[in-house]
Parts: structure tokens; sequence; C-alpha cells
């Protein structure tokens, strides 16, 4: 058996009627996709969802990277929104904007509350059985795949905060604010608004409501323009969400259990790419999936492809990301960087592609 190869792989025409089922536990981007792939294909597919539609999530929001022939593999281009397409970037450090530039490549920005909400009617409109505000409480065993996002851990030193707002003075389509320990973006999405998300070393002494806790981390990061603007901005207060206790990269592995998104790896959040990877890491595993579904493969081989296939897809942008993160949220890695950036001795186009390329 030579790794990473398929013997199972399936066109849609040999793909039996007599499916086994599989169930997905979390229905974000990871999750939803695969189940629509899954369905598409003809398998018995359940997701369980703590949560409910429409809802806000800690994202970026900015999608980079989803070619069409992406959404084609991933049964999304019919229903994959277009608008607001951003093409510029504006980059502060603390309270100075130091550089502005066009993003290398067109990016959209599109909010988890309308993204997930669409995937879920497309999910069940294909005959899928989502159910929402249902905590998956099994054993990881056989069909069962997870899709929970980022893993919570008592080593986690991070903390993730979003918001929307209107009428925010947007310097560019993108703005990305570099604070201590800390690192912010601003970028429009539709109706709009502008998502204001970022990442930010947890410190134990700030607490509070979300509002609070949100604008607390701006000013103790030395992000006080991008938290005066937000002050001053129309902010839709049930937007505010926190998530915290995590590490980027690849997360903690479960002995026997299916894992793809977020719950396999996350991307630092910098690099705007964690929405397509989600999406990615979906399409990457349904044909494993399907070959399970199918009866060509048990589900202990289904498992090691996967990872292997994840592995391979996304391993060198996380090692990527990983070298970059210091540059991004530590004081001395941000001088460095917007001084190369000044003097153009930062390869910010080549970055940028190598970060979205397999």
């Amino acid at each position: 058996r030579r790794v990473g190869h398929d013997p199972w792989r399936l066109s849609v025409n040999r793909i039996p009627t007599n499916m086994k089922p599989v169930s997905i536990v979390g229905g974000g981007l990871a999750g939803l996709t695969l189940g629509i792939v899954l369905r598409r294909q003809g398998a018995e597919v359940t997701i369980h969802e703590a949560g409910r539609y429409p809802r806000h999530r800690v994202c970026g929001e900015f999608v980079c990277g989803i070619s069409d022939p992406m959404l084609e593999a991933a049964s999304l281009k019919d229903i994959w929104p277009r608008e607001p397409r951003l093409k510029d970037s504006a980059w502060w450090l603390g309270n100075q904007m130091k550089m502005k530039r066009p993003l290398p490549g067109t990016a959209l920005g599109v909010s988890r509350h309308k993204l997930d909400n669409a995937l879920a009617r497309h999910f069940q409109d294909l005959g899928g059985r989502l159910l929402t505000g249902s905590r998956f409480a099994g054993d990881p065993g056989e069909g069962i795949v997870f899709a929970t996002g980022k893993k919570a851990r008592s080593s986690g030193r991070w903390i993730g905060l979003k918001v929307h707002v209107r009428d925010y003075p947007l310097d560019g389509d993108l703005e990305m604010h570099l604070g201590k320990g800390a690192y912010f973006g601003a970028s429009k999405i539709e109706d709009g608004q502008v998502n204001v998300c970022g990442l930010a070393r947890i410190h134990s002494g700030i607490r509070g409501s979300l509002p609070d806790l949100f604008m607390s981390y701006l000013r103790r990061s030395g992000l006080n323009v991008l938290a005066d603007r937000i002050d001053v901005s129309n902010v839709d207060a049930d937007s505010f969400s926190t998530t915290a206790g995590f590490e980027p990269g690849y997360q903690p592995a479960d002995a026997g259990r299916c894992e793809i998104g977020d719950t396999f790896a996350m991307v630092p959040p910098f690099t705007g790419n964690g929405m397509s990877m989600a999406i990615e890491s979906a399409v990457i595993a349904s044909d494993s999936l399907l070959g399970y579904s199918s009866g060509r493969i048990n589900w202990p081989d289904c498992i090691q492809y996967i990872r292997e296939k994840l592995h391979r897809r996304f391993h060198r942008r996380l090692l990527l990301a990983k070298w970059l993160h210091p540059f991004l949220v530590y004081p001395s890695g941000q001088r460095l960087a917007m001084f190369c950036a000044s003097m153009n001795l930062l390869p910010f186009d080549r970055l940028f592609h190598q970060l979205r390329n397999p």
C-alpha cells in the first residue's frame, strides 16, 4: 500500500446505494462543507451542532485561497458569496500606520453569521440531518468525524476576540493592527459592516463582560487608535464573541478519532487562511470517508489516510506560519518586520502566496 494513495477513490457512478452513515460533530465551516460533499455523493449524514444558526463565531471572516475548482469540489460554487471583495491593506504598529499596499490576491469578506447559516440550509436542502442544540456525548466510534474547532488546553496562552461594527473609518479593505502581545484585524464584510477580530496573550487581570473584555485587551496591547475608532462606531452588541485557552498549530491528536478543520490543526489567524483551510480539509477528507461509507475501506485505515493527506496538504504552510507568528505578536519582531517592509526587504507577496499553497 503506497502512502497517500487512495485505491478507493470513487467516481459518482461507482458509489453503491447501501452506504454506511456518517456522523459529524460540529457544524462550522469544516463540518458543514464535509456534510454537503458527502450528501452530494449519496451518503447518509447527520451533523451535531451545539449552537443554533445564525450565530457569531470568533473568526477573521477573511477568505483568501479558495479557487473556483475548490468550490466546485466542495459543492459550494452556486451558493458562495462574491462580495465584498477586499483589494488593499493597511498595517499599523501600535498607534501609527506604517504601510499601505494592495493585497497580493483578491480576498472575500463574509461573516460566519451569514456563511454558516447558508451552508446549514444548503446541507438540509440536500437531505442532510442537522441537529442543532445537540452536544454529542457518545464515544468516538466508527463513522464519527470531529469538526469541533480549536481545542482548549490548560496550557493555552491565547484568547480570540471578535465584534462587528458599522461606520468604522477603514484605511484599507483590511487593516492589521500589531500591538504588544496581540494583533487585531479590521476588514469589510457584507452589508457595510466591519469585522474586528484579533488574538492576544491571556492576562489574568483582565475580566468583565465581553464588551469590557474586548476593549481592555485592545488598550492593554497599546492599540488605542483602534479602540477609539470602535468607541465612536455603531457596535453590534450581539456580535461580541470570545474563545480562550488555545494554541495555534497542530492540535493534540486523540487516538482513534477522525478529525478535520481546526480540530486537526489551527493556522495562526494573521495568515487569513483559516476559513479556507477548514473547507480544504473537508474536501480532502471526503474521498476517504466515501470509501468508508461505501464499504471499500475500514475505519482505522480511513482515519490514517485522512491524517496523512491533511499533513501533506498543510504541513508547509503551518511551519511557515509558526515561524512568522512571533514577528506579528511580539514588539521586537513587529518592529523588525515593519522596518524590513519600509525598506522593501520583506517578501510580502511571496509570503502571502506561500501561506496559501500546499
